[in-house]
């Protein structure tokens, strides 16, 4: 908990999720001081409940507008790199630190973590990442994900698949 009594693991899941679900997120919050008027700590009065139902509504709309038309096609993967390039990415050649993730989503994150095993020729099981790195210029599948050779990457490589499986998606 900080000081202002908020815990910190809902900070950085906060930090992590898409602009839609806080647009509708704060939307709540809004209508419910709204709603409730009086919380500890806030007073809005008369005035700002109109104010913070009006805001809460137009947040909340406009969270579940952006949700409904950009709502990703399952086929694909829900987000894409910012990195992928001819050029090996950072992730290939230095240990990933925590500030890295930082501005990272979780799909990101699962992306480089395979990207890394993508980058030695592995293939996946797995259709959204195998039509992904299909679609890299720099993508030359060698192995199955089953006859993949471990000691294909290196220490740091090891190091960073490790790291980013904990900010990875849930295992399918």
């Amino acid at each position: 908990m900080s000081e202002a009594g908020i815990d910190e693991g809902i900070i950085v899941e906060l930090l992590r999720a898409s602009p839609d679900s806080l647009l509708m997120v704060a939307g709540l919050a809004f209508l419910a001081l709204a709603v409730l008027g009086k919380i500890p700590k806030i007073d809005p009065g008369p005035k700002g409940r109109v104010l913070s139902g009006g805001l809460g509504a137009v947040l909340l709309l406009t969270g579940l507008f952006i949700h409904l038309h950009h709502a990703p096609v399952t086929s694909e993967l829900a987000c894409s790199s910012a990195w992928s390039s001819s050029s090996a990415p950072f992730f290939m050649g230095r240990e990933v630190a925590s500030n890295d993730m930082q501005v990272l989503s979780i799909c990101q994150a699962d992306l480089m973590r395979n990207e890394i095993y993508a980058r030695h020729g592995r293939r996946f099981q797995r259709s959204d990442l195998q039509h992904y790195f299909d679609r890299q210029p720099w993508y030359r599948p060698q192995y199955s994900a089953s006859e993949f050779p471990e000691n294909e990457l290196t220490d740091v490589q090891r190091k960073n698949v490790e790291f980013l499986a904990g900010y990875a998606s849930p295992k399918r």
